[in-house]
């Protein structure tokens, strides 16, 4: 009956016109419900995006999302074209929520 402790560090790939974020699952602490996934702005700043919840059985199940990069161009985002994709998980559970992963 703890806090999870933090998730691996996320990968991101190109999959068309998309980008699948990836992680592992924290090795400790009580059943995770949820995810926050967080993305590099060009800004400086780190953002969600309701095109991953965390909270899906999806999700949950997989320990990836799909992310339109369509989204991605958009603000608060604002890459670009070529621009890499960087990303942080947290996981959370009845207990609390995780560290940030190291960012991939």
């Amino acid at each position: 009956m703890v806090p999870p402790s933090t998730p691996g560090t996320p990968t991101t790939a190109n999959s068309g016109s998309n980008i699948i974020v990836s992680w592992t699952a924290p090795t400790t602490g009580s059943p995770i419900t949820s995810y926050i996934v967080q993305i590099y702005c060009t800004s400086g700043t780190w953002s969600t995006t309701s095109s991953c919840d965390g909270s899906s059985s999806t999700v949950l199940a997989n320990l990836s999302c799909t992310i339109p990069q369509t989204v991605l161009k958009a603000a608060p985002f604002s890459l670009t074209a070529g621009w890499p994709v960087y990303a942080v998980v947290q996981a959370t559970n009845s207990y609390g929520t995780s560290n940030p992963s190291n960012y991939g």
